[in-house]
Formats: C-alpha cells, structure tokens, sequence
C-alpha cells in the first residue's frame, strides 16, 4: 500500500463519527509537539514530548533527571512564550519516564550494536605463550584458569 492510500485511508478514517475526536487529538497533540519542539533549546527536543494539556496544567514526558533539570530551570520562560502564544496553562509538569524512549528509539539515533568477539586460537597460542614465559603469580593462575574454562567451553 503506497503512502497516498494510506493517507487517503486515514483521513476518510478520521472523518467516521467513531473515530473523529481520536484523529483531532491526535492531531492537535503533533501540532503542539512541534510547537514545544521550536520553543526548548535543540539539544533537550529530541528528549522531551508532551503528554498532555488540560486544566492549565501542561505535562512534559523526559528521558531522564538530567534533562527533566534544565527544563525545570527553564519552565518560568516557557511558560511565558506559550501563554503570549494563546495557550491558556498555568503550570509545567515534567515527568521522567526512561521507558517511554526506548519504545520511541526510532526517532533518535541508534546506536550501533557491537558484536561479541570470540576468543580465537591466535589468542589462546599468546596466552599460552605468556604463561609458559612468565614466573607463577596470581595473574599467571587467573590467565590459566581462564584459559582452562575457555578450553572446556
């Protein structure tokens, strides 16, 4: 299904009487995410999402305390810019909720997942190596030890 379909989909989907206050929420929620976004500085918006307006209470989700601080600090000025845009708040909650970004992972940037190397025969022969060229120690006992339940594995 192309994107035009699904578009199409959609928006005769959102003009159903079921489905009609879910579709307006959901869009006013997108619009004002956006605004949120151009309001905080550009390093916090990709941490920081809104959850919820109502009773003049504005609700922000953040990744973390560290970002739930700064937007703390900066919530006397946010609430001004948004009030002297229209909207009618009285307070900023910020909550912290790590979870919620690892289900979103896709709108910031991944990071690269590392392979788990094995330990391969070159490095079994130096370790080898190392222990029969070295005096008895206790690191010389740990390295054989280690050796012997790689050797097992």
């Amino acid at each position: 299904m192309t994107s035009q379909k699904i578009n199409a989909y959609l928006d005769t989907l959102s003009e159903t009487p079921q489905y009609k206050n879910l579709f307006s929420r959901a869009n006013t929620l997108y619009v004002n995410q956006l605004i949120l976004a151009k309001l905080i500085p550009e390093k916090l918006s990709p941490y920081c999402y809104l959850s919820k307006t109502n009773d003049g209470e504005f609700t922000i989700i953040v990744k973390n305390g560290a970002v739930a601080a700064k937007l703390k600090q900066l919530s006397p000025s946010l609430l001004c810019k948004l009030q002297k845009i229209g909207w009618k708040i009285t307070s900023i909650h910020v909550l912290v909720q790590g979870d919620f970004f690892k289900e979103n992972a896709y709108l910031h940037e991944k990071q690269p997942t590392t392979k788990k190397q094995i330990f391969n025969q070159v490095a079994h022969k130096s370790f080898d190596e190392l222990i029969n060229n070295s005096i008895d120690s206790p690191m010389i006992s740990a390295i054989r030890s280690f050796l012997h339940k790689h050797k097992s594995n």
